[in-house]
C-alpha cells in the first residue's frame, strides 16, 4: 500500500505547483496558456487523488483487522471440533463401560418396525416440506362468492395439512412409547428386587403394612396365624404391584396427553392467526360489541351472518377431528401395553407366591408377630381408653349445658310473670262496670 500512498502525494504536489513540467508530460488535457481548462482539470484529478490515497488507506485497515479474526476464528473452530470428539469418546466408554459384559442382540422383528417408521417418518415429513415450499402469497378474491369459496378452500387445506401432520406426529409418538415400553422389563427387575429387600427384612415394613397385617392376625389365635399371616402378605404384595403398574401407565398417558395438547394447541393457534383470517375475526367481534343501529346495518348484518355460520362449521369440525383421534389414539387403552401386562401376569403371581412363601419361612416372622401383636393391643386398649374419656368428657358437657339452658330459661319466665304483675290489664268485667256506672 506504499508504493500507491506515494504516487498519490507525488500527484497532489504536482498537481498544486503551476510551473511543474511533470504534469504537462504527464497529460494532453491541461493547457498553460492561461486558460481556465487547467484550473478545473487540476481541482478534478486533486480530488480523485485524495479519494484513491482515502480508499487504499480504508482498505489497508479493514484488512489489517479481518486477518486477526479470521485466525481468531480457525482457531476456535479447531478447538471446538477437538472438543466435540473428546466428548464423544468420553459418551463411548461411558456406554461400554455401562454394557461391560452384556451383550446386546437386537432382535429381527423390532430391526424391522424400526426401519418401517422411520420410513414412514421420512415419507410424510417430505410430504410436509413439500407442501410448505408449495406455499406461496393467493391473491384474495374481491368478489363476495368467490372470497367466501376461497375461504371455505382454504379451510380444507388446513384440515388436510393436519392430517398429514398428525401421521408424523403419532408415528413419533409410537416410537417413543416402544422405547419406553422395552425398558420396563428392566424397571420390573428392579423393582422385584426392591420388594424382597423390604421382606426379607423386617426392619423395612412400612406402618401401612404393618397395620394391615396386625388387623387380620389380632383377630385370631397363634394356630391360625401363619394362615392370616400368608393371606394378608400375599394381598399386600399384589395391591403394590397394582399400584406399580397404575403409577406407570399415569407416568405414560401424562406425557401423552401433553405431547397431544401442545400441538393441537400449536396448530389451531396457527390457522387463527392467518393474516386475513384474524383481521377478519377481530372486525367482527369489535362489530358484534357494538350497540349504535348495528342491527338497521342490513348489508353488514348479512355479511356477519356468513362469517358466524362459517367459523361455527369450522370449529365443530376442529372439534369433532380432535374427538376422533383422542378416542383413537389419545385416551384409548394401548394394545402393546396391555399384552406387555397379560404376558407377565402369571410369572409375577408365581413370583408373589414365592416371596410370601420365603417370608413364613422367615424365623424371625414369629418374633415379630408375637411384639407387633402384644404392642397393637395395647394400642387398642389405649385408643379404646381415650374413646371412653372423650365421650364421658362430651356427656358432661352436654349436661352443663342442658342445665345451664334450664336455669336461662326459668329466669326468664320469672322476669315474664314479673312483669306482667306490675303491668296488669284490667278485665273486660271492670270495665263493663265503669261504663254502667256512667
Amino acid at each position: 500500500m506504499e508504493p500507491s500512498q506515494n504516487t498519490a502525494d507525488c500527484l497532489i504536489k504536482t498537481l498544486i505547483n503551476p510551473c511543474s513540467k511533470n504534469v504537462v508530460k504527464s497529460t494532453s488535457l491541461i493547457d498553460f496558456n492561461g486558460k481556465l481548462l487547467y484550473a478545473y482539470a487540476s481541482i478534478f484529478l486533486s480530488i480523485v487523488a485524495l479519494f484513491y490515497k482515502q480508499i487504499c488507506s480504508a482498505i489497508s485497515d479493514r484488512l489489517g483487522n479481518l486477518l486477526p479474526f479470521a485466525n481468531n476464528k480457525v482457531i476456535e473452530w479447531k478447538k471446538e471440533e477437538e472438543s466435540e470428539d473428546e466428548d464423544e469418546d468420553e459418551d463411548n466408554d461411558i456406554y461400554f463401560d455401562a454394557e461391560e459384559g452384556e451383550e446386546y442382540e437386537k432382535n429381527s422383528l423390532e430391526d424391522e418396525n424400526e426401519r418401517e417408521l422411520k420410513e414412514n417418518r421420512h415419507n410424510i415429513r417430505k410430504q410436509i416440506e413439500k407442501a410448505n415450499t408449495e406455499e406461496i402469497e393467493v391473491e384474495i378474491p374481491e368478489d363476495e362468492e368467490e372470497l367466501e369459496e376461497w375461504k371455505n378452500k382454504e379451510w380444507k387445506n388446513f384440515l388436510d395439512k393436519m392430517e398429514n401432520e398428525w401421521q408424523l406426529l403419532n408415528l413419533w409418538m409410537e416410537g417413543e412409547k416402544l422405547k419406553w415400553i422395552e425398558g420396563k422389563d428392566k424397571e420390573l427387575n428392579k423393582w422385584k428386587d426392591q420388594m424382597e429387600t423390604k421382606w426379607m427384612n423386617l426392619d423395612n415394613i412400612d406402618k401401612e403394612c404393618e397395620c394391615m397385617i396386625m388387623e387380620n392376625i389380632s383377630r385370631v389365635d397363634e394356630k391360625q396365624m401363619k394362615e392370616y399371616l400368608k393371606k394378608s402378605v400375599h394381598q399386600i404384595i399384589n395391591a403394590q404391584w397394582k399400584k406399580w403398574l397404575l403409577e406407570n401407565e399415569s407416568s405414560l398417558s401424562a406425557w401423552l396427553i401433553k405431547q397431544w395438547i401442545q400441538w393441537k394447541n400449536t396448530k389451531i393457534l396457527k390457522w387463527l392467526m392467518i393474516d386475513w383470517k384474524r383481521k377478519e375475526d377481530e372486525f367482527w367481534t369489535d362489530w358484534e360489541k357494538t350497540q349504535y343501529m348495528k342491527w338497521l346495518q342490513i348489508t353488514k348484518r348479512n355479511k356477519w351472518q356468513i362469517w358466524k355460520e362459517r367459523v361455527t362449521r369450522e370449529k365443530d369440525e376442529w372439534n369433532n377431528w380432535i374427538q376422533m383421534k383422542e378416542d383413537r389414539h389419545i385416551y384409548s387403552k394401548w394394545k402393546k401395553w396391555s399384552k406387555w401386562k397379560l404376558d407377565r401376569k402369571s410369572g409375577i403371581n408365581q413370583w408373589i407366591e414365592s416371596l410370601t412363601n420365603k417370608c413364613m419361612d422367615n424365623p424371625k416372622w414369629d418374633t415379630w408377630i408375637k411384639e407387633k401383636k402384644i404392642e397393637f393391643s395395647e394400642k387398642q386398649k389405649l385408643e379404646k381408653e381415650k374413646l371412653e374419656k372423650e365421650k364421658l368428657e362430651k356427656e358432661k358437657i352436654t349436661k352443663e349445658q342442658i342445665t345451664t339452658k334450664k336455669s336461662k330459661i326459668k329466669k326468664k319466665l320469672l322476669s315474664i310473670s314479673k312483669r306482667n304483675k306490675n303491668n296488669k290489664l284490667p278485665s273486660i268485667i271492670e270495665e263493663e262496670e265503669k261504663v254502667v256506672h256512667v
